[in-house]
């Protein structure tokens, strides 16, 4: 079973995203800020980290410095940041790519159609489902 950390300071983020990929069959890992997340990482070891940038204690762009240091896995940023240079900061840190809150299919679906030696094409069919059921509860 994959595992997966979302790691995001709104609760009702985090739960959304956690009930819809456990119903799928992930194995959902969730944290509230950046150092809950660098802790269940190390420990958790997921397959896929979803990352909230702006997060208390410790931001998204501090989590991808500390932890590539130890781990190279798939690390796809969820931001309410529009602006350009924050999302390629973030990409520069070492994220493999983001999605910005609040999510669209159209923007999504490049993101999880990467080649399949990418880790994340694994989870292509459920980040789609979830995209959709995000927006669904949303309107």
């Amino acid at each position: 079973m994959q595992t997966i950390l979302v790691a995001d300071d709104k609760a009702n983020v985090r739960n959304l995203v956690r009930e819809y990929l456990e119903a799928e069959g992930f194995h959902v890992v969730i944290a509230a800020n950046g150092r809950e997340a660098l802790y269940a990482a190390r420990h958790e070891k997921p397959d896929l980290i979803l990352l909230d940038i702006m997060m208390p204690e410790m931001s998204g762009y501090d989590f991808i410095k500390a932890y590539r240091k130890e781990r190279e896995m798939p690390i796809v940023l969820l931001t309410a940041k529009l602006d350009e240079t924050d999302k390629v900061l973030g990409l520069e840190l070492g994220a493999d790519n983001y999605v910005t809150k609040p999510f669209g299919m159209v923007e999504t679906n490049p993101v999880w159609g990467w080649p399949s030696q990418n880790p994340l094409s694994n989870c292509t069919a459920a980040v789609s489902m979830l995209q959709a059921s995000l927006e669904r509860a949303a309107a």
